[in-house]
């Protein structure tokens, strides 16, 4: 009977390193790894990741353009002015749906 090979990964948990349990399923670099420990699956996810990140912080960063362009255009306007055109603005829209 011959034993599958184990994940040559450790795992930290509870302040040590242990082997991971799953059974390997691939070769790399002479290291045999399970699906989730693969080299190849782990630098996936990891690209998949930052670029999630990297389109939430181009969102984020176009956000505070705009916040702080606006804040700039509405310099110098006094609150009431600003609340007034918002009202109006608002009435104007509910009219034409």
């Amino acid at each position: 009977m011959t034993d599958k090979p184990k994940c040559s990964e450790r795992i930290f948990r509870d302040y040590t390193h242990y082997p991971c349990q799953h059974p390997a399923v691939v070769e790399r670099d002479g290291k045999w790894y399970c699906k989730i420990h693969d080299p190849e699956y782990v630098k996936a996810k990891r690209e998949e990741w930052a670029a999630k990140l990297q389109a939430q912080f181009a969102a984020d960063k176009e956000r505070y353009r705009r916040q702080i362009a606006e804040t700039a255009a509405c310099a110098g306007i006094p609150t009431e002015v600003l609340d007034d055109f918002v009202k109006e603005y608002l009435a104007a829209c509910r009219k034409y749906p």
